[in-house]
């Protein structure tokens, strides 16, 4: 006996169904809301109506791909999708799946004045909630972000101190607030606190690179959903529920912004001296944000900042200071002032490089995006892709021996070439304002050697042809297309050695050298003859003029030894601990 406060319209009939098995959720809250299932006759769309105990009445129609696009898109509202149907079913599951109770209705719009009126979703409700007041149930005051990123809904209340419900979404990830699937429930904010947060925090967000900084600090109570913003350059990573992505800095800012100037203005009209602190706090924002921007740009002190940095007459914060700031970042903690200062001062020389050359590098860019799949997390893969598709886009056969200086040389890349002991190797620079263009220490640990130089030019090759795309002004860089919540670094650096081995010496080449070589030995022991093994490891290294360990790792990769006919390679391996591939 059925448990439901109400009774269908139409007739009862048998199950036509059979079980149902979900091929798509497309909404879920405490369990599947909104699905699709098949059957022979064809595509359905489910909305789950009403549930009591052990049972739960859906609203069934017929449906197609083209419609579950139009839900997706926001281009149908739920309810039309299901209204506009010539025929509809109600229909009672259980919990295995299994229709037990059926009601043929007709054309459900037909019939909407014999249901209850909380039956079907409200008009206008996308399958999610967006910013339209009309369409997600918030009579909103203000709306902030156009829904590429950070987007919040905003309705004022009376109390200066407990001011606003509002609605945050990541693009269509609804965060605060909650959402059933019919009926908007937004979060009450005390506007004053979120104010002083977003005021305190201000520099950090701008300047502060790598740092978690999460935007559900300014809630008050327990009970808070983190939205975390950590700047990579020009991006933001952001993490929130389960949700990944990366937004435009400049634009998330610029939303966070907005919406604390419409605090602000609500607050004005106070008496009370914690709002005005408050409001002081953030009406002098910017004016903090330029005092700390060296500090939080570069991880240097003050003390430190005084001592090394180019006397260029740059202002803070222009497109100069960004690149002295990103390299005192990444190398700063391991050089010592001369060292460090002398670095600064060598970009401080790069000059911006001629148009013609970064449409070339742009060309080559675009090239390997079209290739590689840099939305995965497998680095070397993406490393050994990006090479391959070069050398095509380069002309360069895979038995090819590549020249790096004549590839630079080509493309008008400024190579500038110093002498250090401060133990960097190399760094890519490339900003608004300078380069591209590589700088090259002929004393650091690898490029002192004729082929090791060689290694360290494809590897900040790599950097400029993936990582920096116009996120980052130094190289050592993120893609962000690329790079793993956790270790992205790593990962990055790992892809840059990848690419550059795969560059010098195409993994496939080595294969093939080595079968060939076993096909044309056909009696002989060579596998297990170190000496042997040797000889045809100097030949490969001497044909694409490529170190012994990078050739090294590369016979190791191809699998064609066993465990322990690879130990005579295994001896070349110095870099152990920092691989080349």
């Amino acid at each position: 006996m059925s448990m439901f406060t109400w009774n269908p319209p139409g007739h009862s009939i048998p199950d036509p169904f059979g079980r149902v098995v979900p091929r798509e959720v497309l909404y879920e809250f405490d369990g599947p809301r909104l699905f699709t299932f098949a059957t022979q006759t064809g595509l359905y769309l489910a909305y789950l109506c009403d549930e009591t105990q052990g049972s739960f009445r859906h609203i069934v129609v017929p449906t197609s791909d083209r419609m579950i696009y139009q839900l997706k898109e926001g281009r149908c509202p739920v309810r039309a999708a299901l209204v506009q149907e010539a025929s509809a079913w109600i229909a009672d599951m259980d919990g295995v799946g299994q229709f037990k109770n059926v009601w043929n209705v007709g054309r459900l719009g037909d019939v909407i004045g014999n249901l209850p009126d909380d039956v079907l979703p409200v008009e206008g409700v996308n399958l999610y909630p967006d910013s339209d007041e009309t369409q997600n149930g918030l009579a909103s005051d203000a709306s902030y972000g156009d829904g590429h990123g950070l987007r919040v809904q905003c309705r004022w209340l009376g109390d200066v101190k407990s001011a606003a419900e509002l609605l945050l979404w990541a693009e269509k990830t609804l965060v605060w607030g909650t959402y059933d699937g019919v009926r908007l429930q937004p979060l009450r904010i005390n506007t004053v606190s979120f104010l002083h947060f977003l005021g305190e925090m201000w520099p950090k967000l701008l300047h502060q690179e790598n740092v978690d900084h999460d935007l559900a600090g300014g809630l008050d109570g327990n009970r808070k959903t983190s939205v975390t913003l950590v700047k990579k350059g020009h991006v933001f990573a952001v993490r929130s529920q389960g949700y990944q992505a990366f937004w435009d800095h400049g634009e998330t800012v610029a939303t966070l912004e907005a919406f604390g100037n419409g605090l602000a203005e609500r607050m004005r009209a106070s008496s009370d001296l914690t709002v005005h602190d408050v409001l002081s706090e953030w009406d002098s924002r910017h004016e903090r944000a330029y005092q700390q921007y060296r500090v939080l740009s570069s991880s240097l002190n003050m003390e430190r900042i005084a001592r090394v940095w180019p006397n260029t007459g740059s202002a803070a914060n222009d497109g100069m200071e960004a690149q002295f700031c990103m390299a005192a970042r990444m190398v700063g903690g391991f050089l010592d002032d001369e060292q460090l200062s002398y670095l600064l001062e060598r970009i401080a020389k790069i000059r911006q490089a001629e148009p013609k050359t970064i449409r070339k590098i742009a060309s080559a860019r675009k090239r390997l995006q079209r290739v590689v799949a840099f939305q995965t997390d497998d680095f070397r893969q993406q490393g050994i892709d990006a090479a391959s598709a070069l050398r095509g886009y380069l002309g360069i056969p895979q038995y090819g021996k590549v020249d790096l200086d004549d590839v630079l040389k080509g493309w008008g890349l400024e190579l500038e070439e110093y002498n250090s002991d401060c133990g960097v190797d190399a760094i890519s620079v490339w900003g608004r304002k300078i380069g591209p263009a590589i700088l090259l220490n002929r004393s650091g640990p690898r490029a002192s050697l004729p082929r090791g130089r060689k290694f360290t030019l494809a590897h900040e090759m790599a950097h400029l042809l993936i990582d920096a795309d116009g996120f980052r002004p130094v190289g050592d860089v993120f893609a962000p297309r690329a790079y793993n919540f956790p270790g992205e670094r790593e990962g990055a650096e790992r892809r840059a050695n990848v690419f550059a081995a795969e560059f010098i010496v195409p993994e496939a080449a080595v294969r093939e050298y080595l079968e060939v070589f076993d096909r044309e030995n056909p009696d002989s022991n060579w596998k297990n003859d170190d000496g042997e093994k040797q000889r045809l490891h100097g030949l490969i290294a001497e044909h694409f003029d490529a170190s012994y360990e990078l050739v090294a790792w590369k016979i190791k990769h191809t699998d064609f030894f066993d465990d322990k006919q690879v130990v005579c390679f295994n001896r070349k391996l110095n870099s152990i601990n920092f691989p080349y591939c």
